[in-house]
């Protein structure tokens, strides 16, 4: 990647991190600023240092808004790296995270595509499903994305998918992995709030039908009752509400779902 595309990735993740975003404006006014934010993106994982700053600095917008300060080309490095890091403290200040919507996680089968629809249209909001996202950004199904790059590959698809997304005043409903993605749950959690469509083991099972057709995402040599077990213990993490929608019909859950948000 080059600088403009970390700062990019950095600034994604500081939306979905508030946490993240607070610790880098934090660094406004210390006399280390630039250091200190250099530290904590690299923490991060986004690896930045002054030089980085200082080619950003050099970009043809701050030329531009250099220029128009009267500084011009000849402004020293420092101006320049100053006016890197003031820009993306700006940018990141003028950001208002929208949390008008809600996300639906659950087990493959536990109704969230149907659900969601319906409950979009009650409370006239608009309607996502990331598995349709995915495949339109791969022009595949799911399916053939999964054997054709492994459980690993479409993982990172559906991260890529879910955070490409900005949606507002939406129902969101995810595929049933896309729990096992850190940074799409937090992306998804700091903009609006995650219901858990709960299903008991025996109910899922008996709706389960055609694994590889619906693209379910299972490791290699994982049963089902192993995969129920682990995306219970991360849907109950990221959760703000639960529902428990064991022998509830859609209605009834979505009913549930309207009193509890």
């Amino acid at each position: 990647m080059d600088t403009g595309e970390l700062l990019e990735r950095l600034k994604e993740m500081a939306i979905a991190d508030e946490n993240l975003r607070k610790r880098l404006l934090a660094t406004k006014g210390s006399e280390t600023a630039l250091s200190d934010f250099c530290k904590i993106s690299t923490e991060a994982g986004v690896p930045l240092n002054k030089m980085d700053m200082i080619e950003f600095g050099e970009s043809s917008y701050a030329a531009m808004r250099r220029s128009t300060n009267g500084g011009g080309e000849n402004a020293p490095l420092l101006q320049w790296e100053d006016d890197a890091y003031e820009m993306f403290m700006m940018e990141l200040e003028m950001i208002a995270v929208d949390r008008s919507n809600i996300t639906l996680v659950g087990m493959p089968a536990s109704g969230k595509s149907t659900v969601g629809v319906i409950l979009a249209k009650i409370l006239g909001m608009n309607f996502i499903d990331t598995d349709l996202v995915i495949q339109q950004r791969e022009n595949a199904l799911l399916c053939d994305i999964i054997k054709d790059r492994g459980v690993d590959g479409f993982l990172a698809v559906e991260e890529e998918s879910i955070l490409s997304i900005n949606p507002s005043n939406t129902v969101i409903a995810t595929g049933g992995s896309a729990i096992y993605s850190k940074a799409g749950m937090e992306y998804l959690k700091n903009i609006g709030k995650v219901v858990y469509l709960k299903v008991d083991k025996e109910d899922l099972f008996r709706r389960l039908h055609n694994i590889k057709q619906r693209g379910v995402v299972l490791q290699p040599g994982e049963t089902l009752d192993e995969m129920y077990d682990t995306r219970s213990a991360l849907y109950e993490k990221y959760a703000d509400i639960v529902i428990d929608e064991t022998d509830s019909t859609v209605e009834e859950t979505v009913e549930m779902i309207q009193m509890s948000i």
